[in-house]
């Protein structure tokens, strides 16, 4: 993928999400009475009474008035009261009115001389006139809000002419809240600075966004506060949430007050608390960088005393107590700085883990240095990640040493790709410990490894024997990773999602611990192996759930593997364009965190998806990224790189060398036991006109679920030249809501029927296809080009089927016509024949795919 140069928007932005408050603008508007548009502070309120007077210069008299300095002066309201009758008056920021000109306009809209249309900035003092012409109901209020998650993306997607990555969506969601004015110009600023970047087609944040502008304006906003109402903003910035309550005590209700009039920070309940937090976190931000040290680790004992008075503990106090002391200029003991760091750790926030962890490896913390060799491999630093466990000198016991074990395999094999030292650490590291639950921990981390090289026999005798006992500890756990995804690969489907559950079920039991894998790892299989079932709906659902949550969560890996799930059933669906976003977001994720073998599995996604649409450069393109990345020892999902090879030799007219790649896959995935990838690569040959050996499907017909079965039920479909047979398939793969396979197996289908001569049946197969192809949502597939005859009708034919579809009689189209009703009734019975269908009742549909 290539980074495009970015088109920075110019003016003003397309205006979204505001249909039901232009509406009620113009009911009051056309009806005489005007409207104040009130809202905080970079909402949109001056933009929509723009739009608004922009529409209505056309129609009548507009008269626009902006404030000049603080107040808006008497004599820029005077040419009111000579213009025509009525005139449509734009005042933005009402609130800066003095006293007369605020009684004068108060008057006129009264006396009904004007229609005002206002603008109001809440949380600032406002004249009594203003106010009443809303409460007395001279006039409509109508309150902005800011932006919904749904329209923030909605805006994006149109400024930007393209889609943006999910975790970028999430970064300036989580940047802006929805206020339009911070999500523009953090988006420009983006844009200019080169941080926002166009990769194929998929924007993407490769850095936390920020703009200078933005901070001189929020700036100005906290320069603006008198020192009370200062003083808590920088509490808030540095600590929030903060306790309603223990705020009061320590600055009085006037500065809190003043602080949220302000509309830098706002008051909220959370259960049994009431809490103040920031308004946005980028005033934190500007906040936080303008205190000195001085005055933040003055700041910070406050908050201590704040911490010590709370009655309700918080399960993330720690990590602030601790982060507060060493900011405050103090010390904090080892054990707490090591918790702290778990926890912080846990909660994704790994530089803070990071930086306490560090602190605490002055002590020689083992937990200390597994703090930081998880951090470190899921920052997709994992040179450092080993480096720090590796290089640890102090003394551990066994727990300590599998741990220490199973981390530093996790960054050597996936970040490093040192296969072989992977093995000869964890065969020393069993060699090391005593018989028990720590040496089967490391047994089955090595059984992992051989899942991931895709030895899936290995991993199964390896681990099979460590799911006999107790399915309560981490060696079940850590097992059930290597034996789901091989029984899933092996065509073991339905036992691999029992097992995924039972493990999910486990590793909930044993909590947040280090050196674990992920309960989520574990929802991730599990719809792996039920897309291999062919339980597509629930397999996209579950993916797709699990994308949104990782992205939320700002969880980089866990939606690296959420959209690769995703787009694998998006893709066998035949949802081909979210496919290719899917696919590519995880490309990126996984290349952000530098785990290459899984970023070669998202590449050949993306390859097959541009390959289906017939589009060489993309598939061309993405295949050259894919090669680019260095080969990796993680083979478990290799046969998916053969096939994005073959597609690409495909989609540049090499259908022949594309079918020997597609055998030599098939062959080499059977001889590894992985049946479901054997199956794909065999399906595939079909798809683009090959032949299979009979005996080759056998594997794949005995795996469970509807999937296996009905690939190789095409295969023999096509070698026994059965349109029967094929256009069963397309049923079948409809029912799953393999729609793309179902159109494939319908035109095989109407291919037969015409080689058999028997038309009807080709061209109801081909209406079949069409059904399918439209359930995708997709325009075109290359494997849909058959370049079949199209029907041809002649034009009696079509003037006695027209008049049939509309419900004519016989009798009435002969007359109409001027011919016999044996001669109609005889076209009719030709063009059903052409048609492929059986009367007059299909007739309309058919008619309309000519």
């Amino acid at each position: 993928m290539t980074s495009a140069q970015p088109s920075v928007p110019t003016g003003e932005w397309p205006l979204v999400a505001r249909a039901t408050e232009i509406e009620l603008c113009r009911a009051n508007i056309d009806a005489g009475r005007g409207v104040i548009i009130a809202g905080s502070a970079g909402v949109g309120k001056t933009r929509l009474a723009r739009e608004i007077a922009d529409a209505l210069d056309a129609e009548r008299s507009v008269l626009r008035v902006a404030p000049t300095g603080l107040t808006i002066p008497l004599s820029a309201l005077s040419p009111a009261g000579t213009a025509e009758a009525c005139p449509v008056i734009v005042l933005d920021d009402a609130q800066l009115l003095d006293d007369d000109a605020a009684a004068l306009v108060h008057r006129l809209v009264v006396q009904r001389e004007i229609v005002l249309v206002a603008t109001l900035r809440t949380g600032e003092d406002v004249p009594a006139a203003v106010t009443a012409m809303w409460k007395d109901e001279h006039l409509e209020r109508v309150d902005l809000r800011e932006f919904d998650r749904a329209e923030v993306d909605e805006l994006l997607d149109e400024v930007l002419d393209g889609p943006i990555d999910a975790s970028s969506r999430r970064m300036l969601w989580e940047a802006t809240q929805g206020s339009p004015l911070m999500l523009r110009e953090l988006v420009r600023s983006a844009l200019v600075g080169g941080t926002l970047v166009d990769d194929d087609g998929l924007w993407r944040l490769v850095e936390a966004p920020r703009s200078v502008r933005l901070d001189e304006l929020v700036s100005e906003r906290l320069d603006a506060l008198d020192p009370a109402a200062r003083h808590v903003v920088e509490l808030v910035a540095l600590g929030e949430p903060v306790g309603f309550t223990q705020l009061v005590a320590e600055v009085g209700t006037g500065a809190l007050a003043a602080a949220e009039d302000s509309g830098l920070i706002e008051a909220i309940t959370d259960g049994l608390r009431r809490e103040v937090r920031l308004a946005h976190p980028i005033f934190g931000d500007v906040a936080r960088r303008s205190m000195g040290e001085a005055r933040t680790a003055e700041r910070c004992r406050e908050l201590l005393g704040y911490l010590e008075a709370t009655p309700l503990r918080r399960r993330d106090d720690i990590v602030r107590s601790v982060a507060w002391q060493l900011r405050a200029g103090g010390t904090a003991i080892s054990a707490d700085m090591v918790l702290a760091a778990r926890r912080a750790l846990y909660d994704r926030q790994e530089q803070l883990a990071i930086d306490l962890a560090l602190r605490a490896m002055d002590d020689e913390s083992v937990d200390a240095a597994l703090v930081l060799g998880v951090a470190f491999t899921d920052r997709g630093d994992h040179e450092r990640a080993d480096q720090v466990l590796r290089d640890f000198g102090g003394e551990i016991d066994d727990e300590q040493r599998a741990m220490i074990a199973v981390q530093r395999a996790d960054a050597m094999f996936w970040g490093l790709g040192r296969a072989a030292e992977t093995h000869r650490l964890l065969r020393d590291a069993e060699a090391e410990l005593a018989p028990g639950p720590w040496r089967d921990t490391v047994t089955a981390s090595r059984a992992v490894i051989l899942s991931n090289e895709g030895r899936v026999a290995e991993a199964l005798k390896l681990a099979e024997p460590l799911l006999d006992g107790d399915d309560t500890g981490r060696a079940f756990v850590t097992a059930s990773v290597a034996a789901t995804a091989s029984l899933a690969l092996s065509g073991r489907g339905r036992e691999a999602k029992d097992l995924a559950s039972r493990a999910y079920v486990a590793c909930d039991a044993l909590g947040e611990q280090l050196a674990l894998p992920d309960r989520g790892l574990f929802v991730v299989l599990g719809t792996m192996a039920a897309h291999d079932l062919g339980e597509l709906a629930d397999s996209e659902a579950v993916a797709r759930a699990v994308h949104d949550f990782t992205v939320s969560n700002g969880d980089r890996a866990g939606q690296a593997w959420g959209a690769l799930t995703l787009g694998r059933a998006l893709l066998t669906r035949g949802r081909i364009s979210e496919a290719s976003q899917r696919f590519g977001e995880s490309a990126a994720a996984f290349a952000s965190i530098h785990q290459r073998g899984p970023r070669r599995w998202a590449l050949a996604g993306l390859t097959m998806c541009a390959a289906l649409r017939a589009d060489v450069a993309g598939a061309e393109e993405a295949w050259a990224e894919l090669v680019a990345v260095p080969d990796h020892p993680g083979a478990m999902m290799s046969p998916e790189v053969g096939r994005a090879e073959a597609w690409v030799s495909a989609v540049r007219g090499d259908v022949a060398g594309a079918i020997d790649r597609l055998h030599q896959v098939a062959d080499t995935a059977l001889a590894a036991e992985s049946i479901v990838l054997a199956g794909a690569a065999l399906h595939d040959v079909v798809r683009l006109g090959g032949q299979v050996e009979p005996s080759a499907w056998n594997a794949v017909a005995s795996c469970q679920g509807r999937l296996g079965f009905l690939r190789a039920a095409v295969g023999a479909a096509s070698s026994e030249r059965s349109g029967e047979q094929a256009m069963e398939c397309s049923r079948g793969f409809t029912e799953i809501g393999a729609d793309l396979f179902a159109a494939e197996a319908a035109l095989l289908a109407a291919d037969l029927f015409d080689a058999d001569g028997d038309t009807r049946a080709a061209t109801r197969a081909r209406r079949s296809a069409s059904d399918a192809q439209n359930a995708t949502g997709e325009d075109w597939f290359s494997t849909l080009d058959r370049g079949a005859a199209p029907v041809t009708i002649t034009g009696r034919e079509l003037d006695v089927a027209t008049r049939a579809a509309a419900g004519m009689t016989s009798r009435m189209i002969a007359d109409e016509l001027g011919i016999s009703v044996r001669t109609v009734d005889n076209h009719l019975q030709r063009v059903y024949e052409k048609l492929g269908i059986r009367g007059r009742r299909e007739l309309t549909p058919a008619l309309a795919l000519l």
